[in-house]
């Protein structure tokens, strides 16, 4: 998925990265490796934020800038939860006879 469609899907502002690269997950900012994006909305682990391979980062608006691309939007904890389900798979075991879960909370017992 483009960095532009992400941004769009969760309102936010690309700043220092090209529209058109490509995400393929997201990560924590420690754990995060190229085609990721991470997160991060404290601004104490700003330096942690400068090391990461992440290929994005959601912040807030306030977030000081940075090397890597950033998606700015008013609430990252928000926009993080959203990007979560842009990149969880929907699985549909019906005709297995086994339960329907959808998204995210399926790893929470649907």
């Amino acid at each position: 998925m483009k960095l532009s469609e992400i941004a769009a899907k969760l309102g936010a502002r690309i700043e220092g990265g090209s529209p058109d690269l490509e995400i393929i997950g997201i990560a924590g900012l420690e754990q995060a490796t190229a085609g990721q994006v991470a997160f991060v909305a404290n601004p104490k682990y700003a330096a942690l934020a400068k090391t990461t391979a992440a290929s994005a980062i959601i912040v807030d608006e306030k977030f000081p800038a940075l090397a890597t691309p950033l998606l700015r939007c008013k609430n990252p904890y928000l926009a993080f939860a959203k990007a979560l389900e842009l990149f969880v798979i929907a699985i549909d075991t019906r005709d297995e006879g086994l339960p329907t879960c959808r998204g995210l909370w399926s790893r929470y017992g649907c």
